[in-house]
C-alpha cells in the first residue's frame, strides 16, 4: 500500500498542473513544468505491475513534504510540492500498458487559490494530455476565488500549454459569459497568431484565452436586460478582457454595434467609447462620445467629443505612451469654450508622469491656453485661460490610519494669465500642501462621521508675495428608516493673497446638505430613488447651488437623471448618465464622470 500510496501521489501531481492553467480567468498561470523527465519517474515507479487500481469511497489524495524524500533529486517534483493540491475522487485507475490514469466519480482537484471539479478525467503520461469530460448530470466546472468557468469537455496539452473547453459558460470580472470554445494558449502563442502584441508584456508563464461567439453581461438574469454579442473574445489576465466588435443589446432589441472593440480594463481606468448626453445655460443640449482606444505597443487615445445645439462642438484628444516601466509620456490637445472670455480655442498641453512602487507621483506638465476653473463662492465659478512653462508636481502616497490620513503635495512651476485684450507677467510659483482625511470607525447607532482638511502655501517669486490657507470640514452621514443624510459644515482661512487671479484663494464658510430616499414603485429587483443636495453660503446668507438626481437602479444597470442649479451665477447643467453596477467607478454609458462637476462630461 505504501508503493500504492506513492503513485497515487505521482498521478496527483501531474493533475496539479492543470489547476494552474485555469487561472487564466483571473491571473497568470504560476509556473510552466517540463514533462519528459516526470513521465519518465512514473513509468519507472509504476512498471513493476501492469494495472494498478485504487479505490475507497472517497479517496483524498494530498501532495505533501513526503514525496520530497523519495524525489529529492527531481526538480519537477520540487516544484509540484512547493504548491500543494488536494485530488478527491472515488476511483483512481493507472494502466501501465497504455500510460493512461483515470479518476473517475466526483474528481476534484484542489490547492489554495482553486477548485477544479470534473465527473471523469483521463491523463495520458506518454503525451501530457489530459481531458476532462462532464456528464449528464455534472459538467467540468473550474473555480478561481469568485469565478469559474463551466464547460463540457476540456482536453489541454501541459506541455504545449494549448488546449479547449468546449461549449464554455462562466464568469470573468464580473461578467457572465456564454459562447462556444475557449482557446487556451500561452502568451507566446497568442502573439504569433496575433491576438496580443508582439512587444506586450506578458511573462511567459501567462495565459491567453481566446473565446468564440461570447455574449457577455454583469445581469445575472435567465434573459439578462443588456448584453454584448461579439464573435471573438480574448481575455488577457490581470490586464484587459477584449470584446471584438461587439454588438449592444438592451433586452431582445439590438441598439447598436460598436465600431471599435470594447476593452474592459482590468486597471482603473477609461473604459471603450460611450455615448452621452448633456445640457448647459450656455451651450445648450449636447450630444458626445467619449472614451478609450487601445492600441498596444502604440500607446492608447482618449478621445471626447460633443456637439452643442447653440451651433459649437468641444474635444478633448489624448495620446499617452509608456516609455519605461511605470514612465508615461503624453500629448493631449483640447479645444474647449470659455464662457467668461466668450470663446473657443485649442489648447494644447503635454509632459510625463511617473509612478514609483511605493506610490509616490511625478508629473511634469507644459500647457498653453489651458481652461482652468475656480470656484469663488459655491454656485460661482470664474474661468481662465493660463499657460504652463513648465510645472512640475510631486505627490506623496497616503500615510496613516482610517481616522488620520495624510499626504505631501510639492509643486514648482513658471505661469502665465492672459485675456483676449491683456497679456500679463510670467509668475513663478513654489507651492506645498499638507491634506488631512480621517474616517475614525465608530459605532454611534445611525451616525458615522467623517472630517478632513489641507494647508496650502503659496510662494511667488522668491517671495515677493505669499498666500497661505486652512480648508477644515466635518460632516456626519446619518440615515432615519430608509431616509440617508449627509451633513457637512467647511471653513476656510486666508493670509495673504497671490499675485495672479487664476490661483487666488479666498475665505469661505459652507454648509452641505445631502438626503435620498426611496420612490415606493418599481418591481421587487428595481429601486428608484431621489436625492437632493445643496450648498449654503454662510457668509453671504444665500443659496449657492442644489443638485437633483433621479436613480433607476435596474438590478445590474443604474440610470441618473440630474440637474444643476447653480443659484448663485443663474446656471443650470443637466446630464443622463448611465453606467453598469459592477463596474460604477467607470461610468460605462450616457453621461458625466460625476455630478455636479464642474465640467460635466469632461
Amino acid at each position: 500500500m505504501d508503493r500504492l500510496a506513492l503513485k497515487i501521489k505521482l498521478f496527483a501531481s501531474h493533475l496539479l498542473i492543470i489547476a494552474f492553467f485555469s487561472t487564466f480567468v483571473v491571473c497568470p498561470v504560476f509556473a510552466e513544468e517540463t514533462f519528459t523527465e516526470s513521465q519518465q519517474i512514473v513509468k519507472e515507479v509504476l512498471s513493476e505491475s501492469e494495472d494498478i487500481t485504487g479505490t475507497s469511497e472517497e479517496s483524498d489524495i494530498t501532495i505533501d513534504t513526503e514525496v520530497i524524500s523519495v524525489l529529492s533529486e527531481d526538480e519537477v517534483s520540487k516544484k509540484i510540492v512547493a504548491d500543494p493540491v488536494q485530488i478527491d475522487a472515488d476511483l483512481v485507475t493507472y494502466q501501465d500498458h497504455s500510460g493512461i490514469a483515470i479518476a473517475q466519480g466526483s474528481v476534484k482537484v484542489r490547492n489554495k487559490n482553486l477548485l477544479l471539479l470534473s465527473p471523469y478525467v483521463e491523463y495520458d503520461t506518454t503525451n501530457g494530455i489530459l481531458d476532462a469530460y462532464s456528464d449528464a448530470k455534472e459538467s467540468v466546472v473550474i473555480v478561481t476565488s469568485a469565478d469559474k468557468l463551466v464547460g463540457h469537455h476540456l482536453r489541454y496539452n501541459l506541455i504545449t500549454r494549448q488546449g479547449v473547453l468546449t461549449q464554455a459558460s462562466g464568469t470573468a470580472e464580473s461578467l457572465y459569459m456564454r459562447g462556444e470554445n475557449v482557446y487556451i494558449m500561452s502568451a507566446e502563442a497568442a502573439k504569433d497568431e496575433g491576438l496580443v502584441s508582439i512587444k506586450g508584456k506578458y511573462s511567459e508563464d501567462d495565459m491567453i484565452a481566446n473565446w468564440t461567439n461570447v455574449s457577455s453581461t454583469t445581469c445575472d438574469f435567465e434573459e439578462p436586460h443588456y448584453r454584448l454579442e461579439t464573435k471573438k473574445a480574448i481575455i488577457i489576465p490581470n490586464q484587459k478582457i477584449i470584446l471584438k466588435r461587439p454588438k449592444f443589446y438592451m433586452g431582445k432589441r439590438k441598439l447598436f454595434t460598436y465600431p471599435f472593440d470594447y476593452i474592459i480594463a482590468l486597471q482603473k481606468r477609461e473604459q471603450s467609447i460611450m455615448p452621452f448626453f448633456l445640457f448647459d445655460t450656455y451651450t445648450g443640449a449636447g450630444l458626445g462620445i467619449r472614451g478609450n482606444l487601445d492600441f498596444n505597443k502604440y500607446g492608447e487615445i482618449n478621445i471626447a467629443a460633443i456637439g452643442w445645439s447653440k451651433g459649437m462642438w468641444e474635444a478633448k484628444v489624448r495620446y499617452q505612451k509608456e516609455v519605461l516601466d511605470r514612465l508615461w509620456l503624453f500629448a493631449q490637445s483640447d479645444r474647449l469654450y470659455n464662457r467668461d472670455e466668450k470663446d473657443t480655442l485649442w489648447r494644447p498641453q503635454w509632459g510625463a508622469n511617473y509612478t514609483t512602487r511605493s506610490g509616490w507621483t511625478a508629473n511634469l506638465l507644459y500647457s498653453q491656453r489651458e481652461l482652468i476653473e475656480t470656484t469663488v463662492q459655491p454656485g460661482l465659478d470664474k474661468r481662465f485661460d493660463i499657460w504652463r512653462d513648465p510645472e512640475f508636481k510631486l505627490t506623496s502616497p497616503w500615510y496613516g490610519p482610517t481616522f488620520a490620513k495624510f499626504n505631501f503635495v510639492s509643486m514648482y512651476g513658471r505661469y502665465q494669465h492672459n485675456t483676449r485684450s491683456e497679456v500679463n507677467p510670467w509668475t513663478k510659483r513654489l507651492a506645498l500642501i499638507v491634506n488631512l482625511s480621517g474616517n475614525p470607525e465608530v459605532s454611534w447607532k445611525n451616525f458615522k462621521p467623517y472630517y478632513g482638511g489641507n494647508y496650502t502655501y503659496y510662494d511667488y517669486d522668491s517671495g515677493l508675495q505669499k498666500q497661505k490657507s486652512i480648508d477644515a470640514w466635518v460632516g456626519l452621514s446619518w440615515h432615519i428608516g430608509s431616509f440617508n443624510f449627509v451633513s457637512q459644515y467647511a471653513q476656510r482661512w486666508v493670509n495673504g493673497s497671490s499675485m495672479q487671479e487664476w490661483d487666488r484663494l479666498y475665505a469661505r464658510k459652507d454648509f452641505y446638505q445631502a438626503v435620498s430616499f426611496p420612490l415606493p414603485f418599481g418591481k421587487s429587483w428595481e429601486k428608484w430613488n431621489l436625492s437632493i443636495a445643496s450648498t449654503y453660503d454662510v457668509q453671504r446668507s444665500m443659496l449657492g447651488d442644489v443638485t437633483y438626481s433621479l436613480n433607476y437602479n435596474r438590478h445590474c444597470m443604474t440610470w441618473q437623471f440630474w440637474v444643476r442649479d447653480k443659484a448663485a451665477s443663474d446656471e443650470k447643467q443637466m446630464g443622463l448618465t448611465f453606467y453598469i453596477n459592477a463596474f460604477p467607478e467607470y461610468k460605462i454609458g450616457i453621461g458625466s464622470d460625476t455630478l455636479g462637476d464642474k465640467s460635466p462630461g469632461f
